[in-house]
């Protein structure tokens, strides 16, 4: 059920990056990498409060809540990389959102699951 709510969270999550970006961007900022990192750090704050209530039922705390951007800026970072080298082969640009979407939830919810959320550690 756990990753049910995981996945849930992540789909809300990419919805709302999608508009405070969209917003941010039509709305004045015009750089796309300003506006796309606003909506990545709207949309993380809220997937970090939703699964941290929901999906896995915990406490909010300061040490949770470093763990948890690390796991996601480790995600964002693979999500770059990804792209990448989607670029660099010449693969074009879906094949990269592809790459994306199939391998990064996988991980973050590893490491969310297996470290941010971890019972009993110290």
């Amino acid at each position: 059920m756990k990753a049910f709510k995981f996945i849930v969270t992540g789909g809300l999550a990419t919805l709302i990056h999608m508009a405070v970006a969209a917003l941010s961007i039509e709305g004045g900022i015009r750089s796309y990498g300003i506006g796309n990192a606003f909506g990545f750090f709207v949309a993380t704050s809220f997937a970090l409060l939703l699964n941290t209530f929901w999906s896995f039922s915990d406490r909010l705390s300061l040490k949770l809540i470093t763990k948890y951007w690390t796991v996601s800026l480790v995600g964002l970072s693979l999500s770059y990389l990804l792209g990448s080298m989607a670029q660099y082969l010449h693969l074009g640009y879906m094949v990269g959102i592809v790459a994306t979407v199939l391998i990064v939830p996988f991980i973050t919810y590893r490491g969310h699951s297996r470290w941010t959320y971890k019972k009993n550690q110290s």
